[in-house]
């Protein structure tokens, strides 16, 4: 009965061997192809995306506002409010300003 487990056993590990040769891992080179070019796509997105940080940086530094003196508002966040109220050119007064900024 002993030798008849141990046949069991190793005829089982073997079937469970060559099952995991087919299915744990990846051997098709168009899935490692396509995830190279995914992340070198994201690589590419995230240097863009500091290029375009540093490119906002400089324009609202050049820009006449004393926006960034407001604590916590960031470069990125000066430049939101300033491009949605056409760098508060709708605005008539510095209390209409100050309204809008404090209770929007």
């Amino acid at each position: 009965m002993l030798l008849q487990k141990d046949i069991s056993k190793k005829e089982k590990s073997v079937e469970l061997k060559s099952l995991a040769k087919t299915t744990v891992g990846i051997k098709d080179t168009s899935i490692s192809l396509h995830l190279i070019q995914l992340i070198e796509l994201i690589e590419l997105y995230t240097k863009q995306i500091k290029d375009i940080e540093i490119k906002i940086t400089d324009i609202v530094n050049n820009l006449d506002t004393t926006l960034l003196s407001v604590p916590g508002i960031s470069v990125i966040a000066c430049a939101i409010i300033l491009g949605e109220t056409n760098n508060f050119e709708k605005f008539f007064s510095s209390s209409k300003k100050i309204t809008c900024i404090c209770w929007s």
